[in-house]
């Protein structure tokens, strides 16, 4: 069952969800010259909040605009993360 605050979150971000992935892959293409970005290199780098990136780069992927290269790189806290790419440099 999907919680009323959900459902809230959803309908307050979805006027904006084209313009925040749009910033998203263009984070993520700027950062392919040191191999992609994590998603926590993405917030640190853009200042979104974890569950905006986090969910934003889902969907890209979904969309096969980027996907995971295959590489890993530890975040602030130390632990390892997939680096993404644009899906046309993998």
């Amino acid at each position: 069952m999907i919680q009323e605050t959900s459902l809230l979150a959803k309908d307050s971000i979805e006027p904006h969800l084209g313009r925040l992935e749009s910033q998203v892959l263009g984070w993520i293409t700027l950062g392919t010259h040191e191999g992609g970005m994590t998603c926590d290199e993405l917030e640190e780098a853009s200042g979104l909040a974890h569950q905006t990136a986090s969910a934003r780069i889902r969907d890209l992927a979904k969309a096969n605009k980027i996907v995971a290269s295959g590489a890993r790189r530890k975040t602030r806290s130390g632990r390892a993360a997939n680096v993404w790419v644009p899906w046309r440099l993998v």
